[in-house]
């Protein structure tokens, strides 16, 4: 990179980093480079930026070529600046630098490349649809949470999560972390919504549709219920005041996060929710906060899938949305509670059960109002509903 290019970086990387679904806010007023650190040298050198803005740290790989030798995956926003005819950009996106910054990882070698998907806050590829690499964008000191706790669990032999590859990590900064991609796994989210399209064609009840979901989300409490006794052996149990068992949980489990395969349920992403503090998202808590996470993703789906169907439809299908819901959050409850250890972590009466699940589900439906208000004032309605629901059934 020449030192004239070196020069404007910061004057373009606001606009670059407004532009960005993992930049938190929007265009920063002044960003400062602290790491510029070269990765691989030759025609197409790629460096790794570590850059301040609204006092919080972001990790760019930067790519630089010709301006008219760009790859076709380098879009607009992807570019960070161009001079003299060199274009500098988001190196993720060059599917030869993408190759080149695996092997610097882990070690590993592949022939193709493809973006994962777009996330909220990281930037992930997929390699040879055996290898996933998760490069994340925001940087703290100290442990990343994705991090420690698949290495945590897969250190006591919890095999549903993605088997960790190599973690990339330096001067106290968990940078990326590889690790196998279940090929041929369905989402479960896309699982719920596929359901529930085909209930709210049919109509009528969710046991006799052919897409039930129930099964399935049965086993999914019975797997969530061995990840909570997984993460207590690895992280160990806090004695709670107003909870008796707090541990390390996952901290913001919804379908998103989970993955069906032939092997059963699979678990992703344990960073937490990102608009809580890093700290915060460490900290033991009740399992409840899962599985209240849970619940309000089935009802989210149910309503998201809803609001697919024409507005003349709607009201004929919210009895059949209300069952959809009620039915899988039974049978999640059903495996969780059954499984084999479990009631070790929970309280001993029912009745106090019921009330701290309740508790957690008002918590985190206060939490997406929040988010839907910042970001999808459209969807506010979901878990404004659920708060007034909630709030009554806690009344005497």
């Amino acid at each position: 990179m020449s030192t004239s290019l070196a020069k404007t970086l910061p004057e373009a990387l606001p606009d670059f980093l407004g532009r960005q679904r993992w930049f938190a806010g929007d265009r920063p007023s002044k960003v400062t480079v602290s790491t510029d650190e070269l990765l691989a040298d030759g025609d197409v050198p790629m460096r790794r930026l570590v850059v301040d803005a609204d006092a919080v740290s972001y990790q760019i790989l930067v790519g630089s070529r010709p301006a008219d030798q760009l790859p076709d995956a380098v879009v607009d926003d992807a570019v960070i600046a161009e001079l003299d005819g060199v274009a500098v950009y988001d190196a993720l996106v060059d599917p030869d630098l993408a190759l080149r910054l695996l092997d610097i990882v882990s070690g590993e070698t592949a022939e193709r490349v493809r973006p994962a998907g777009a996330e909220q806050s990281n930037t992930s590829l997929v390699f040879d649809d055996r290898v996933i690499l998760k490069v994340f964008r925001r940087l703290a000191h100290g442990p990343n949470p994705d991090v420690e706790v698949t290495t945590a669990l897969d250190a006591v032999g919890f095999n549903h999560v993605p088997e960790p590859i190599a973690v990339w990590r330096e001067n106290g900064f968990d940078l990326a972390i590889a690790h196998e991609y279940l090929l041929g796994g369905s989402e479960g989210w896309a699982m719920a919504l596929t359901s529930l399209r085909d209930l709210y064609a049919s109509g009528g009840d969710p046991a006799e549709s052919g897409g039930d979901f129930a099964a399935d989300a049965e086993r999914l409490g019975t797997t969530t219920a061995r990840l909570h006794l997984a993460l207590a052996e690895a992280f160990g149990v806090t004695e709670g005041v107003d909870d008796p068992h707090l541990i390390r949980v996952h901290g913001d489990y919804h379908l998103g996060q989970v993955m069906r395969t032939d092997l059963g349920w699979f678990i992703l992403d344990f960073e937490g929710e990102p608009a809580r503090p890093l700290e915060e998202r460490r900290q033991p808590a009740s399992p409840y906060k899962d599985v209240a996470g849970m619940l309000r993703s089935f009802d989210y789906a149910a309503q998201v899938a809803l609001r697919d169907r024409g507005e003349d439809e709607r009201s004929g299908l919210e009895a059949a949305a209300a069952a959809w819901e009620q039915r899988n959050r039974n049978a999640f409850l059903a495996g969780y509670d059954n499984a084999k250890g479990i009631d070790e972590l929970l309280p001993a009466d029912p009745g106090e059960r019921a009330r701290r699940l309740r508790f957690y589900e008002l918590e985190k439906a206060r939490y997406e109002l929040a988010y839907e208000r910042a970001h999808r004032p459209d969807w506010e309605d979901i878990p404004r509903t659920a708060i007034a629901r909630l709030e009554a059934e806690g009344e005497p």
